[in-house]
Parts: structure tokens; C-alpha cells; sequence
């Protein structure tokens, strides 16, 4: 089993169950309210090990009540912690998210530590680079720091995978040698906009740099585009849909997970379908992510 090193955000997820997503200017009643460890980077971490994989880290907390339990809920899940840092007079990220009974959501961040995930603090776990064979990186943290990211893992010839999420445009020419890209479809017509459809527009992707465009299509899949040409991979439906909040990272980190496993690229994607297919019959982020056992019983 290779090692993955995640870097990205820590957040409580402060999760409203609503009848619908309310339009602007709607004041709606909520029909419960729970609370969830999230933020794109824990999530993604926290899929990997949850499937068994050896997962470490690079994050931000405050020193709060919210940092500590998110700390402690991602050891108990199997990260290794020792790359998240804490900030004295800053809180941890605390994410706010209303589900429908439709399974739609919607999202407001407060990024609190994770503005603090900085080149910097990058520079003081490179180790922990070096020593992974994939890194995962998202954009729920300063963007000069995914920069710096893929400059370190170019070096250390670490694999980089980017979810550039949520949406923001990015420095092509900043990001050479990363060696995938994992956009949904509104990721992706953000970074190559204009006419066109989804295939043009990976191909368009990857002329940018990246050797595999993944784009994820929620109930449609997801569409593969590599020095091989354009495949598409269906979802896996087979289970009623409750919350999609965290299916992009389960399947991300799932991905991770099956390549270091040692899996084909076209297996480790039909693994990261199933996992994500499972985590949105379930509430939460962290909470619905399947174990190992889940996933192989479905493959």
C-alpha cells in the first residue's frame, strides 16, 4: 500500500435538513439540525482511511472546541494527524449546508484556519511529500499554496491530483507536472469557458497540462479523458439518494485509495463510483463514507 498525503481544509459542517434549497430572499423552516466533521481535504482523508488507506494530513484548526473534535474524529477514523496545525485567535473552519429532501444542497464556508494553510506551513512538512506516492489537493485553501504544492511534487516526483474545488480560475502555466485534474462539470466550464461540450472541453483541459482529466458528472458518472482518448465510467445507482454533500470527495479520495492500492486507473475509478454512490444513501460528510467492506461487496 503507497502513501497519500491529503492538504486542504477542516470544517464543521453545520448541517440544516430543509423541505427544498430556498431561493433568494426565502425564509423557510428547517426540520432538524445536526453537526458533521467536513471541509474538503478531512473528507478526503478521511475516505481514504476509512477503505484502510495509509493517509496523512497537512491541514489547519483553531484552538476551539471544533478544532479538537475534528482532530480527534479524523484519528479515530485512521488519518495521521501529525501534519494539521493549530491557530491561536482564529477558529476552525465551519461550513454551513442546507440539504433538501431531494438530496440537494447548497453551501456557505467560513474558512477561518484554513486561510492559514500557506506556502509556509507547506515548507515545513515537505517530508511528508517526499514520502507519499499521490498527493490530493483541493481549493478551500489560499490558492498560492496549491502553487507551492505542485512545484514540491514535481520535485519529489509525488503524483498530484487537484479537485478545484469549489470553482476558481487557476495559473495553468503554475501547475505543470501535476498529473490529474478532478473537476465536476461546472469546475470545468469555469476553467474552459466558452461553447462547447463536456468532451471538447476535457480534451481542452488537458491540453493545459494535465496528462488525465477526470470529470464527475454526479448521476451521470464521470468521463475520463487521457493519451488514451475519452471514456465514460456510468454511477453506481443501485441505492436511494439522501445527501450528496460529500460524493465528490468520497469519490476523490476513493480514486487515491485504488491507485495506491495498486489498481488500473479504469479500476480505481470503478471503485471511487461505487464508494461515492454509497456515501450519498447516507447523511453527512465523513459520517457517509463507506469502509472497505461496504465497497468490495458492491464491486
Amino acid at each position: 500500500m503507497q502513501k497519500i498525503t491529503v492538504i486542504g481544509s477542516i470544517n464543521m459542517d453545520i448541517v440544516l435538513r430543509v423541505p427544498h434549497i430556498p431561493a433568494p430572499g426565502e425564509t423557510i423552516l428547517a426540520q432538524g439540525v445536526q453537526t458533521f466533521g467536513g471541509g474538503k481535504g478531512a473528507n478526503q482523508a478521511a475516505a481514504i482511511a476509512k477503505l484502510g488507506g495509509d493517509v496523512t494530513m497537512i491541514g489547519r484548526v483553531g484552538n476551539d472546541d471544533h478544532g479538537r473534535t475534528l482532530r480527534t474524529q479524523l484519528q479515530a477514523n485512521g488519518v495521521n494527524t501529525c501534519g494539521i496545525e493549530t491557530s491561536d485567535g482564529v477558529p476552525t473552519g465551519t461550513a454551513y449546508i442546507n440539504v433538501s429532501d431531494a438530496g440537494e444542497n447548497n453551501i456557505v464556508v467560513n474558512p477561518g484556519a484554513n486561510g492559514h494553510v500557506t506556502p509556509d506551513m507547506l515548507a515545513r512538512h515537505t517530508h511528508l511529500l517526499g514520502d507519499a506516492a499521490y498527493c490530493l489537493i483541493q481549493l478551500e485553501t489560499p490558492i498560492e499554496t496549491l502553487y507551492a504544492c505542485a512545484n514540491l511534487c514535481k520535485e519529489r516526483d509525488t503524483r498530484l491530483i487537484i479537485n478545484p474545488a469549489p470553482a476558481a480560475p487557476l495559473d495553468f502555466g503554475k501547475l505543470q507536472g501535476a498529473w490529474m485534474i478532478v473537476p465536476n462539470e461546472s469546475e470545468l466550464n469555469l476553467l474552459i469557458p466558452g461553447v462547447g461540450d463536456i468532451i471538447s472541453k476535457a480534451k481542452a483541459l488537458r491540453e493545459k497540462g494535465f496528462p488525465h482529466v477526470l470529470v464527475t458528472l454526479g448521476a451521470e458518472g464521470c468521463l475520463l479523458v487521457d493519451g488514451e482518448g475519452a471514456r465514460t465510467y456510468p454511477a453506481y445507482t443501485a441505492l436511494p439518494v439522501k445527501d450528496t454533500t460529500a460524493a465528490g470527495d468520497c469519490f476523490v479520495g476513493a480514486l487515491a485509495f485504488g491507485l495506491s492500492k495498486g489498481l488500473g486507473l479504469s479500476q480505481a475509478i470503478h471503485l471511487a463510483v461505487r464508494a461515492a454512490g454509497i456515501s450519498v444513501s447516507r447523511a453527512g460528510a465523513q459520517a457517509s463514507l463507506p469502509t472497505w467492506a461496504e465497497v468490495e461487496a458492491v464491486l
